[in-house]
């Protein structure tokens, strides 16, 4: 789910969550 939460949203997750990592919002 990693892989396409980080595909869905690459610029909200890295730049919301690059601190905790795609994993936390995943």
């Amino acid at each position: 789910m990693v892989a396409l939460k980080t595909r869905y949203d690459p610029h909200n997750l890295f730049s919301r969550n690059q601190n905790i990592r795609p994993v936390a919002g995943a």
